[in-house]
């Protein structure tokens, strides 16, 4: 008999099934697996992007100040580059998150807010984060974001590994896993490792777009060989670091 929640479809050729099972092994080795996180083609374009944090260890949050809704924008575009919202324009029907515009949009829209209510008197770390003056990242090369500050320090993540879903289900739901490698090199130029792992999904009605995105910090911090630079090593297993909730509405 067919399980139940097979909803009766008929079972999976060898060849499918196979397929699937190689993709998702060179999903967890480095360098392999899908170049980058594809979604349905109605995601192309600007979007209006309310996200509400509830869970954060981000060292800028305090306690009293979660959850936090910011509000910026995001953009989707082709693997051409091209972000304009004819479908058309999606070569193949790739289109990728603007990885840099986003976290040019995220990051300004979160220095204000921590600047917002350290000068309400609300609770905050009582330092804004530095500005950002400048976001790189390429859809050609999509595994790397580098970001570079005003106060001299920078970071850059990249993914080494990623597994990603788009289901033929009419609601353009998206559920992706991405493991980071991230590198925050400080003011004395000694950059700090540091590892996790994002796990979202999106689903559309083609106007809008809800989410929510976990992130978790690896059960061991940086690379092995950081012990050797002074850092800490953290055992067990990995900690929900980040839980979001996002909402987006196209920009007309």
């Amino acid at each position: 008999a067919v399980p139940p929640s097979w909803g009766g479809a008929p079972p999976a050729s060898a060849a499918q099934t196979t397929a699937e099972a190689i993709r998702r092994t060179a999903a967890g080795i480095p360098g392999y697996g899908q170049p980058d996180v594809y979604y349905p083609t109605s995601y192309l374009g600007r979007w209006r992007a309310k996200k509400t944090i509830v869970v954060s260890d981000n060292p800028y949050f305090a306690s009293g100040l979660l959850p936090v809704t910011l509000n910026y924008e995001m953009r989707f575009t082709s693997v051409d580059g091209d972000s304009k919202e004819e479908t058309d324009n999606a070569v193949g029907g790739k289109v990728v998150a603007d990885r840099a515009f986003n976290e040019q949009s995220y990051y300004e829209a979160l220095r204000n807010v921590v600047i917002a209510s350290s000068s309400n008197g609300g609770e905050s770390s009582g330092r804004a984060p530095p500005a950002l003056r400048s976001a790189i990242w390429v859809p050609t090369n999509p595994n790397v974001l580098s970001s570079t500050y005003d106060d001299g320090t920078s970071q850059e993540i990249k993914v080494t590994k990623r597994a990603a879903t788009l289901e033929q289900d009419g609601e353009g739901t998206v559920s992706s896993s991405e493991y980071r490698r991230i590198s925050d090199v400080g003011m004395n130029g000694i950059p700090i490792l540091s590892a996790s792992r994002v796990l979202t999904k999106w689903r559309s009605d083609g106007e809008s777009v809800e989410a929510i995105e976990i992130v978790y910090a690896d059960g061991v911090m940086g690379d092995p060989m950081g012990g050797a630079g002074g850092a800490v090593a953290r055992q067990g297993a990995p900690v929900a670091s980040s839980k979001s909730r996002i909402s987006l509405q196209r920009i007309q």
